[in-house]
């Protein structure tokens, strides 16, 4: 009897996991913003990225279910700059997720968790029409759980855990990032990665570590007050296992792996305002086991610069 037990809870465990399956939760952080000037801001983001995940089936003769998902995202961004050395970049998210399988959809929407680091900055120069120029900034900050983790579906169901708006536990954050330009191009990176903590119901999301390398060019009219830089390049975003509960070490076999996208995009400024947009298609990726697809991701972006007096 013990035996035909310990059979059953293990096929009602599997099938719980695989229920797991289902793009990749936004609770990652990336500064979103780069540039040459030293000064403050306020802005909004929007970002989405969807996905296309494979059901694994208990049985062979059971029919295989493809879900697809749509996170969106909006994103208060404010960034204060006491000095040219110091800056606290903050976020305050607002999501909007959506999966449909089987012409059944369900979403979850809610503040997510906001996040707050503080940066050290390392620079030649705060004026970004010098002909070579660069700047560096590391630091580290915390996501703090604002975000609600036991959203209910229409129907009253827990909605799994990359569908909720929030993480449910506070995590620690590690970001640094540089641009290096000569002249009127430019080289950009960034790497960032996120310790995650154990909610209250003893789920942890795995690490994330994320990077981005891309290329730039100015295009500067004569008086310099319109500034239009396109950007190509690639990111890369990886996840260790997620745990279904961390005190009794068991994971989720659907949740780690590894997506790399290409990005395009450009950035326009004029005078205090910059306005910027991308795309990410992913040329390489490895996620669930192979069980989930990411297809494309899109970033618009609107920044007040606030100049200092």
């Amino acid at each position: 009897m013990r035996l035909l037990m310990t059979l059953f809870m293990s096929v009602i465990m599997s099938y719980a996991y695989a229920c797991d399956v289902c793009g990749c939760s936004a609770s990652g952080f990336s500064s979103g913003f780069m540039n040459l000037n030293s000064s403050h801001f306020l802005g909004l983001s929007y970002k989405t990225k969807s996905y296309e995940s494979t059901h694994p089936t208990l049985f062979a003769n059971q029919p295989v279910l493809v879900s697809s998902e749509q996170f969106q995202t909006l994103e208060l961004n404010a960034r204060w700059m006491p000095n040219k050395h110091v800056q606290i970049i903050a976020n305050a998210p607002f999501h909007f997720f959506n999966r449909s399988e089987n012409e059944v959809s369900e979403t979850a929407h809610g503040l997510g968790d906001a996040s707050a680091i503080a940066q050290w900055v390392i620079t030649n120069s705060s004026d970004s029409a010098d002909d070579f120029l660069y700047r560096f900034a590391f630091g580290g900050g915390v996501k703090a759980p604002t975000g609600k983790s036991n959203f209910l579906s229409d129907s009253y169901q827990i909605i799994i855990p990359n569908m909720q708006p929030g993480t449910g536990a506070w995590d620690v954050l590690l970001n640094a990032n540089g641009i290096l330009k000569m002249k009127n191009w430019g080289l950009l990176s960034e790497f960032n990665f996120s310790r995650n903590g154990t909610n209250k119901n003893d789920y942890k999301f795995g690490d994330r570590t994320g990077a981005k390398l891309s290329v730039s060019r100015w295009l500067n009219t004569k008086e310099k007050r319109i500034i239009l830089r396109p950007e190509v390049g690639a990111q890369i975003m990886s996840s260790r296992y997620d745990f279904s509960s961390y005190s009794e070490g068991i994971t989720n076999e659907f949740s780690h792996g590894y997506f790399v996208d290409a990005l395009i995009g450009a950035q326009f400024l004029y005078k205090t305002w910059s306005f910027s947009a991308s795309a990410q298609l992913p040329i390489l990726q490895n996620f669930a086991n192979g069980t989930v697809e990411s297809k494309w991701g899109a970033v618009l972006q609107i920044h007040y610069l606030i100049p200092k007096k």
